[in-house]
């Protein structure tokens, strides 16, 4: 068995769902993908410098540029999809992974802390829910999990099997801790680089795989002149001369100056590259978001695939191909 430390005590919860409704566009709750962008993009706040101890409705982002810099010294790096309850048993002696759930009617019977296969009476519940894989325990074959339901199991703590897992998540995210309390991994290389006559530099990481994934893992962040973290790009290099992006995100602030664009040519121009592909999420393309998303890759020569097969909520696929 593996345990993990809950940290939430010692956080601000509230730092984190407001940057969250800020972000993700999603009404209630959030996504584990989100959870993961905007740990690496603004860290964590701990409670005691949070002024804000308000837990309800609006979350409002008003957080000073000195709280903000504080959180950021307590942000993540690189994050990892996972796929399946072995992916998250391997990454967990890591860091705590959020995992996201599909539910059913029978989750209002499973007071006593143990969700539950459903049965052919239960009806799917309109929501899914995300919470935090503290722990795993291979003979009840079980991960304990944090539901954040506090009328729930012992104040929200519980179980879930690996079966349940397996037919019911609909993502999982690795997130490292913390990246700039620790040494980058095996250095970087870095580039300069001008756009609307603002000076810009990416730096370049490899990254070490917790779900065995083999490919060479790769890390592109892009800084402003003030050393500020403004976007990033996750992408896997393999044999056949691929890369696979595997997320690609720009803080809100910096965008429409052409930075993922930039990011894009930055892959094309690797000379041994044949081929540019990824897959897009359901959470990727609420409200306005899902024109945006198509029109950005179609701007970039990408052709876009409807696809529902690379994981639980993908919609579609992007490719680019040299000639």
């Amino acid at each position: 068995m593996a345990i993990q430390k809950n940290y939430k005590s010692s956080i601000s919860l509230r730092y984190s769902h407001s940057i969250l409704k800020k972000y993700d566009g999603i009404e209630k709750g959030s996504a584990s993908l989100w959870s993961a962008r905007l740990l690496k993009g603004f860290g964590i706040l701990s409670e005691s410098m949070d002024h804000n101890k308000d837990l309800k409705p609006p979350y409002d982002f008003n957080y000073s540029k000195e709280q903000i810099k504080t959180a950021r010294v307590m942000r993540s790096g690189f994050y990892e999809r996972i796929f399946s309850h072995k992916g998250i048993i391997s990454a967990l002696p890591y860091s705590p992974i959020v995992l996201d759930l599909e539910l059913f009617s029978s989750i209002n019977g499973d007071r006593e802390g143990v969700i539950t296969l459903p049965d052919e009476d239960d009806k799917k519940e309109d929501f899914s829910h995300s919470v935090n894989v503290l722990a795993y325990c291979d003979t009840e074959q079980t991960l304990s999990i944090d539901t954040g339901w506090r009328n729930w199991g012992d104040k929200g703590l519980g179980k879930v099997s690996y079966e349940y897992v397996d037919k019911y998540m609909l993502s999982a995210w690795y997130s490292s801790m913390f990246a700039l309390l620790s040494e980058k991994r095996g250095g970087y290389k870095s580039k300069n680089f001008v756009i609307n006559n603002q000076k810009w530099t990416f730096k370049v990481y490899t990254e070490f795989s917790v779900t065995n994934d083999t490919r060479r893992l790769l890390n592109l962040e892009i800084y402003n002149n003030l050393d500020e973290l403004c976007g990033w790009v996750h992408y896997a290099y393999n044999e056949l001369d691929t890369f696979e992006i595997l997320d690609l995100f720009i803080l809100d602030e910096y965008r429409r100056i052409g930075l993922a664009s930039f990011i894009i040519n930055e892959l094309k121009k690797a000379s041994n590259i044949k081929r540019i592909y990824g897959h897009i999420s359901a959470h990727d393309l609420i409200d306005e978001r899902n024109e945006i998303v198509k029109s950005f890759f179609l701007k970039n020569d990408f052709i876009l695939h409807i696809d529902y097969s690379h994981f639980k909520d993908c919609r579609f696929r992007f490719e680019y191909t040299k000639n």
